[in-house]
């Protein structure tokens, strides 16, 4: 459908499917939107159709469509590969990436495949219709052995900076780049990876300074294990990869976990690249933020004495009060947990054993400044403690929330965003004895607003979170 963008009213519509019961060709394509070239014509790929399939009157499955949005929408023109009742019968949905416009080609050029693994390049003045045999199909490569859904992307550079490259990484696949003379690709790739990856493969995304050798960043996200495909917690990273050299990532969220990982993976969903930074969204419930961290920045520690509520460290030998760290006498020893722990770039200064020396539950007053990340160390007691809500205030009185699950201090769960600072070979006992075990202390960073000035942040409602320590980095 097409609308009319001052006034919104639908101003077109195009039905890829008007006969049989059950109708499809849908237009999906990983959410990849539709392509527009320079004439306002809009280009769209279908998937399967159940009942009728491609006639090239009323339905068509399987297709490319050339849409004119002056004319309602109107089909122009339209390519439909020969083996489109194959892919049909099969679930192989032309439609599960999207077109690709080629900049400066004449006559202009459009490149994408689908769950074939199948990359067309077509001319747009004359898609080709079905044909038999694809006649008319500029080119016509197998670049996967898996279904494509995270791209293509395309570096528009002349021969003298190295020349154009496309990127794709199938679903079972791993990222692979292409040179293009201008009318096809490279038969085999001009530098890919090694391995394999699970479904959907790499959604990617690049950035670079023009055509400027050295510049080129291809980013992409994958998720690192369960099924993506019906879940929304599983795990997922965010690479780096030199553009000119595939052959290992420059960086990736994993690389320094405890600060960098986003948490849960959302599939079909590339990084966005803007104003020097790297944005990607996540089904954490947050949106993950990237960019280079400045240099000679010291983190600045959280007093937590005003607000501290709970005693979490004591010495053996002497019986704890308060309840001790959950509720229940037992605290951290305080000779294997030390007076500071240093964890993701930072060192913590902890409380002084056998006082109130960590918080829970509370709004706590931040030092005011623009900070990019705050690194806690925290835990959970009584249990695990799941989906915790902590909210950033600003000085201007907007906020920020994160959700953050947290494992009970003798139960790792290695939760999203989680890791171990710290482990202790037992805990103080009520009665000050030795308490032997597996203890731990965990860190976790949130992405801040570093446009905004922090002025508090309000611990979840739960007095089994507990937190020993918060440092921020500028």
């Amino acid at each position: 459908m097409a609308y009319n963008k001052q006034t919104l009213a639908q101003s077109g519509a195009f039905a890829t499917e008007t006969t049989g019961s059950t109708l499809g060709a849908g237009v999906w394509q990983s959410g990849r939107p539709p392509v527009v070239d320079s004439t306002g014509y809009v280009y769209v790929f279908t998937g399967n159709g159940y009942t009728s399939g491609y006639n090239g009157v009323n339905n068509f499955s399987e297709s490319v469509l050339k849409l004119n949005p002056a004319s309602g929408l109107s089909l122009v023109d339209w390519f439909t590969p020969q083996n489109w009742s194959a892919m049909d019968a099969d679930d192989l949905d032309l439609a599960s990436s999207g077109p690709l416009l080629i900049p400066n080609t004449s006559p202009s050029l459009l490149a994408g495949g689908g769950k074939t693994g199948v990359l067309y390049v077509l001319n747009t003045t004359s898609l080709g219709h079905y044909s038999a045999t694809d006649a008319g199909v500029v080119q016509e490569q197998s670049i996967s052995s898996s279904s494509l859904r995270g791209g293509p992307v395309y570096w528009q550079r002349s021969a003298s900076n190295g020349g154009p490259l496309l990127f794709d990484w199938g679903t079972s696949d791993w990222v692979k780049a292409y040179a293009f003379n201008g009318t096809t690709f490279s038969a085999t790739p001009i530098s890919q990876a090694s391995g394999t990856q699970i479904y959907p493969g790499g959604i990617l995304a690049l950035s670079a300074n023009g055509q400027q050798a050295g510049t080129g960043v291809l980013w992409a996200t994958v998720a690192t294990s369960g099924n993506v495909y019906n879940d929304a917690t599983d795990p997922g990273v965010l690479y780096a990869y030199n553009a000119t050299d595939l052959t290992a990532p420059i960086w990736s969220s994993v690389m320094n976990s405890a600060h960098d990982n986003y948490g849960s993976f959302a599939k079909f969903v590339p990084p966005t690249v803007a104003n020097g930074k790297v944005y990607v969204a996540t089904f954490s419930g947050q949106v993950a933020v990237y960019g280079l961290l400045a240099s000679g920045s010291a983190p600045v520690s959280v007093n937590l004495s005003a607000a501290a509520d709970v005693l979490g460290i004591e010495t053996v030998g002497t019986a704890v009060g308060d309840g001790g760290l959950d509720s229940q006498g037992y605290a951290y020893a305080a000779n294997l947990i030390g007076t500071s722990i240093s964890w993701s770039g930072a060192t913590f200064t902890l409380g002084t054993a056998g006082t109130i020396d960590a918080v829970s539950n509370k709004t706590l007053s931040l030092p005011a400044g623009n900070y990019s990340t705050m690194q806690i160390l925290a835990t959970g007691v009584d249990g695990n403690q799941a989906a915790q809500t902590f909210v950033v205030t600003y000085t201007d009185g907007t906020t920020q929330s994160f959700i953050q699950s947290l494992s009970d201090w003798g139960h790792p769960q290695g939760y999203a965003g989680e890791s171990t600072a710290s482990t202790m070979a037992y805990r103080v006992a009520p009665a000050g004895t030795q308490n032997t075990g597996n203890w731990h202390l965990y860190g976790y960073s949130f992405a801040l607003n570093n446009a905004e000035t922090v002025q508090s942040i309000t611990l979840p409602a739960n007095r089994s979170v507990v937190i020993l320590a918060i440092d921020l980095t500028p």
